[in-house]
């Protein structure tokens, strides 16, 4: 089944801020990241201890978490401390400003609040 697009948020914000985050559902979240030019986007907590990535440290695709340090490759979600572990990652697309993640249908849902972790 393809996936369903929601807008996400605008290019402008990913360049003032290159780690973003929102809500979809209840108690899911999705993480979009720009790094150098290209937008990825992955599950939005760490696979260790449910950590938010938003407030992860982004150094060109490698992705750490904020709280114990596991790093993540952002454009595979691959994990890169254990080889076990990985992300969930969504198709991106960019309509003009806009930034669109792709959801599978059945966890598809209106974007509920953006940066819900520092707002």
């Amino acid at each position: 089944m393809p996936p369903r697009f929601v807008k996400a948020t605008s290019l402008r914000l990913l360049r003032e801020r290159p780690i973003r985050s929102f809500k979809i559902g209840l108690f899911k979240s999705v993480t979009i990241f720009y790094a150098g030019g290209e937008i990825f986007a992955t599950q939005g907590h760490c696979v260790h201890m449910h950590a938010p990535l938003l407030t992860g440290h982004l150094e060109g695709r490698q992705l750490t978490c904020s709280w114990h340090g596991w790093q993540y490759d952002i454009s595979t979600g691959q994990c890169l401390t254990n080889d076990w572990a990985k992300l969930a990652t969504y198709p991106v697309k960019v309509e003009g400003e806009d930034v669109y993640v792709g959801l599978p249908e059945e966890t598809a849902a209106e974007k509920l609040a953006e940066d819900w972790e520092t707002d």
